[in-house]
């Protein structure tokens, strides 16, 4: 019975143990996941941004010739 209690407290400590690493390992990969899924939404917000951009030079130049002309 006092060897079945100690490996009962040996066993749980492992088990805690084990349940802080995962879940730190859980909270780093989520961190990593959200790092890059920001990064990606930047990206491409930037590249909507710039077609935003080229369109509007392109109808700036269109309006300057009309105006030159």
């Amino acid at each position: 019975m006092f060897c079945f209690y100690h490996f009962q407290l040996f066993f749980r400590q492992i088990m805690f143990a084990l349940i802080r690493k995962i879940s730190v390992f859980l909270m780093i990969c989520a961190r990593i996941y959200l790092e890059v899924f920001v990064i990606f939404n930047q990206f491409h917000y930037l590249q909507i941004f710039d077609k935003f951009l080229n369109q509007f030079h392109r109808i700036t130049q269109l309006r300057t010739r009309f105006d030159d002309g």
